[in-house]
């Protein structure tokens, strides 16, 4: 056998390994920034309904007149009394019935669960990679981590909640390269900004994950919003805004609630020259 034939299938071996390496790399990738099986197939879920028995069946008969595939419903009753002929259990046994059947989303009955309560819930159940959908006060639609169901099943309305955890890794992908991006970047541009020595602390401090480059406005950690590293810029730096406790309120909640990367973008852009702040 030649050398040179040799050679070429020693290429070719090298090749096709390199192509199946990439491939099972791309699809861990995918798995891992929660595109799953980029939306070819739809999983049969496992949903748990949180309301008084009228408003479970009210939500029931959307999922029905949709086209959400569904293997199991459980119903949970807001109190902690409870009839075990409706109910699988109560809200506070929630998530022992989530990692035990291993539930896909949770839907809270806005007409019998308060908001400060599904906010609270939502908050303790965001490690437990659920989905959370909100039924509306009518019961006519539910609001979701993903969209509006009602019974034509329109797309309607947009959700992206910062608890979910695909969205805990995208931000927390976003801080780690933008802050390696900045720290290799340093020695061209530490001369034309302020405080060179502090935004290099604060560089590392996003890369170690101390810190993230976007936070709360609220200097006092908002109560029922999900928890996230300080902030080394809050969402309204750049901008010249006075202080205000109900602005911060409202925006901190709308961040928390509707989470995207490019609001993170924007914001350190608009601050590049401000990275030694604090």
């Amino acid at each position: 056998m030649s050398e040179q034939f040799r050679f070429s299938r020693t290429i070719l071996l090298l090749g096709t390994m390199w192509a199946l390496l990439s491939l099972i790399g791309v699809r861990y990738l995918l798995e891992w920034l929660g595109v799953g099986s980029w939306g070819l197939l739809k999983q049969n879920k496992k949903i748990a309904i949180c309301g008084d028995i009228n408003d479970i069946y009210a939500v029931k008969n959307i999922l029905e007149h949709s086209n959400v595939p569904i293997e199991q419903l459980f119903y949970i009753n807001p109190s902690d009394d409870y009839n075990s002929d409706q109910y699988y259990g109560s809200l506070n046994q929630l998530p022992e019935i989530i990692r035990i059947y291993k539930l896909n989303e949770v839907i809270f009955c806005t007409n019998s669960v308060p908001m400060s309560q599904i906010i609270d819930s939502m908050s303790y159940l965001s490690d437990y990679h659920v989905d959370f959908r909100i039924s509306s006060p009518t019961n006519e639609f539910l609001l979701s981590s993903r969209y509006i169901i009602s019974p034509e099943d329109v797309f309607l309305y947009e959700l992206n909640s910062i608890a979910k955890p695909v969205n805990r890794r995208r931000k927390r992908v976003f801080d780690f390269f933008t802050s390696l991006a900045l720290l290799i970047l340093y020695p061209l541009y530490f001369l034309f900004i302020k405080k060179p020595r502090k935004a290099l602390k604060n560089i590392i401090n996003v890369l170690m994950n101390k810190k993230t480059w976007v936070g709360y406005c609220s200097k006092e950690y908002p109560h029922n919003l999900p928890k996230i590293p300080e902030g080394i810029f809050n969402l309204l730096d750049g901008l010249g805004f006075t202080s205000s406790t109900n602005i911060y309120n409202e925006i901190d909640f709308n961040y928390a609630r509707d989470y995207h990367v490019m609001t993170d973008l924007s914001i350190l852009l608009r601050n590049l020259g401000n990275l030694g702040k604090g």
